[in-house]
C-alpha cells in the first residue's frame, strides 16, 4: 500500500519476474507517476499493476497474496490505526503468505507521521 512511484515494484519484478506485483495507491496523482515511472524502466506489463484504491478497502477480487510488502506505509498510520492494518494483511495474505515490513523510526519521539514504533 502506498506503492509511491514504484520503485519497489520495479525492485521485485526484476529479481522475481514470475512474480505479479500489485501496487496500491490512494493518491491518483502517485499512481499515475508509478505507472509511469515503471513504463520508463521498461519493467514488463504483464507483470505489475498500479491499482488507485485505499488499502483498508481494497477488494482484491477473491485472491490472496502469498507475499506482502509493506515500506514505512504501518509507520504513517496513527497508532491508533495499527490493529486495522494488521486485521486488513491477514485478510489479504493467504494462510502461508509472508509480509515484509520497513518500519523506522524504532524510538521514542511523539507524534508523527512517521509515528515511532518500537
Amino acid at each position: 500500500p502506498g506503492c509511491g512511484r514504484g520503485y519497489s515494484i520495479q525492485a521485485f519484478a526484476k529479481t522475481t519476474p514470475k512474480r505479479h506485483m500489485v501496487g496500491l495507491e490512494i493518491s491518483e496523482t502517485a499512481a499515475k507517476a508509478a505507472r509511469k515511472y515503471l513504463d520508463s524502466q521498461s519493467v514488463p506489463k504483464d507483470s505489475w499493476e498500479i491499482i488507485n484504491e485505499n488499502f483498508f478497502e481494497y477488494k482484491s477480487m477473491d485472491c490472496r497474496f502469498n507475499l506482502a510488502y509493506d515500506y514505512t506505509f504501518l509507520c504513517a498510520l496513527d497508532p491508533e490505526m495499527r490493529q486495522s492494518w494488521a486485521k486488513r494483511y491477514s485478510e489479504l495474505l493467504l494462510p502461508k503468505g509472508v509480509l515484509i515490513t520497513v518500519i523506522f523510526p524504532i524510538c521514542d519521539k511523539v507524534g508523527g507521521p512517521p509515528f515511532a514504533i518500537s
